[in-house]
């Protein structure tokens, strides 16, 4: 699926040369990592790595979430690089790509989605049976990055994403993203519910590897604001051995 002219980091490009105003974000004197977004003295490229998976992701920005230094959804763009695609959210002006995509009869595409708010649509609660009963089709999730108002916004003001169905899943976990202060108990970042969606479709490991990853960025972001060295722990242990196996399969 990778299609390197909607990566993140092309995306991020694209903005860069539209953008009319200085970025002024919290942290903005802070030299940053151009991969990873974190001051370079906290860089925690070492630990990022690529899995592939057997569905795809697409994520679909805020416009103003592309060059915010906390945004999570590029965790996915940067795990899953093969199976990840990302576009600029317009509610006019989608991506003519992105509507080929959303339209294309080998794939069966879902919004992650609440479900309460989808009164309206066909919506989807078990990943293991929509696998099943669309075995002949490309499984592939769109995620909307934003914050928590920004993407309620982005679902119902997009005339052209009516007819995609919800997937909406039970994530019972607290989500751990202290960077942003949720609207509501129980709301999580991007990544986090990206890793749930791998882990519900079966992709354990990969679902753990960008669970890992992002604890590892929030860590280091946490403490570049508290001016200290994070801790290295257990999501960064994992992410090293994954990271030695994979370079010794490819020897």
């Amino acid at each position: 699926m990778s299609d390197n002219s909607h990566s993140f980091a092309a995306l991020k490009s694209r903005r860069l040369l539209t953008a009319t105003k200085p970025f002024n974000a919290r942290g903005k004197l802070q030299t940053r990592c151009e991969s990873c977004s974190l001051a370079t003295y906290l860089c925690a490229c070492q630990w990022r790595l690529r899995l592939p998976l057997d569905f795809d992701f697409v994520v679909l920005l805020h416009r103003n979430e592309i060059l915010k230094p906390t945004n999570t959804g590029r965790l996915i763009s940067d795990l899953f690089y093969d199976n990840t695609v990302c576009f600029e959210w317009s509610r006019t002006e989608p991506d003519p790509q992105l509507l080929q995509l959303l339209q294309d009869p080998t794939r069966h595409v879902m919004i992650l989605y609440p479900e309460e708010q989808n009164n309206d649509r066909t919506v989807f609660t078990d990943l293991t049976l929509v696998r099943q009963q669309y075995s002949d089709k490309r499984l592939t999730i769109v995620v909307l990055d934003g914050t928590w108002k920004q993407a309620r916004r982005m679902m119902t003001l997009s005339h052209w994403l009516k007819c995609v169905p919800v997937l909406s899943l039970q994530l019972n976990q607290l989500g751990q993203y202290g960077l942003r202060k949720p609207l509501i108990e129980g709301q999580l970042a991007t990544a986090e519910a990206a890793a749930c969606v791998a882990c519900e479709a079966g992709q354990v490991e990969q679902g753990q590897a960008l669970s890992d990853m992002f604890a590892v960025f929030t860590q280091h972001y946490l403490a570049a604001r508290a001016c200290k060295q994070p801790e290295i722990g257990e999501p960064h242990h994992r992410l090293g051995v994954m990271k030695q196996l994979i370079a010794q399969t490819k020897r």
